[in-house]
């Protein structure tokens, strides 16, 4: 079993690697559409579940790849989280919240596989990440619901902010693939403060490359 399973995978990995390169290299545009799931918590404080958010992620991205392998692209994403119950220090009082964000960003990367039919790209992702935290506050004694919302705008980190796109190209239009995400973002207005967002992201993508003249 272990032979076989060498076997495959010998096969898969020569089969990879000896896909030929595109024989015409010229800057190319792009557009995709990606979405999938995300996750952020506080790094400086794990038992801190305030930030603690997970839910629907997707992004639109303009992207442009030059024949020396560079890639730069604007991305618009959003992050929808679902609902959760938030603490309360009033055993009267009930509330559940989520997060409602939206990432703008430049992508700066490099083209580090390209293939006839694969090609997989590594950038990074400096970027602007606005969040809108939304809590329904419910009075048990009266049963009363108030809506409360808050904003807090987050920069990314330099040395984290990553971006993997790795792509099967069915020809040279039309590709699919997976891009993933791992950000830290600090509080724009707050730089040495106690919040330090942990931010993944796993997203199925679509890519539409418009046709060279």
């Amino acid at each position: 079993m272990k032979c076989f399973l060498l076997s495959i995978a010998l096969i898969v990995t020569f089969s990879f690697f000896a896909q030929k390169s595109e024989e015409k290299q010229r800057s190319k545009h792009s557009f995709y559409l990606a979405a999938g799931i995300f996750g952020q918590t506080n790094i400086f404080d794990l038992s801190q579940p305030s930030y603690d958010y997970s839910g629907i992620t997707s992004s639109l991205v303009y992207q442009i790849s030059f024949p020396k392998r560079f890639v730069l692209g604007a991305e618009l994403l959003s992050d929808q989280s679902f609902f959760k119950k938030e603490h309360s220090w009033d055993p009267n009082v009930s509330n559940i919240g989520r997060l409602s964000g939206i990432s703008l960003g430049v992508q700066l990367g490099v083209n580090v596989l390209r293939k006839k039919h694969f090609d997989l790209s590594v950038l990074i992702v400096p970027h602007v990440n606005l969040q809108k935290y939304i809590v329904k506050k419910h009075t048990l004694h009266n049963n009363e619901t108030e809506l409360l919302k808050y904003k807090s705008r987050y920069l990314f980190v330099p040395f984290a902010a990553w971006r993997f796109d790795f792509y099967y190209k069915f020809n040279q239009l039309h590709s699919i693939g997976l891009a993933t995400d791992f950000n830290f973002d600090i509080e724009l207005y707050d730089l040495f403060g106690n919040v330090l967002l942990g931010v993944a992201r796993a997203m199925f993508s679509y890519r539409f490359t418009l046709p060279s003249s």
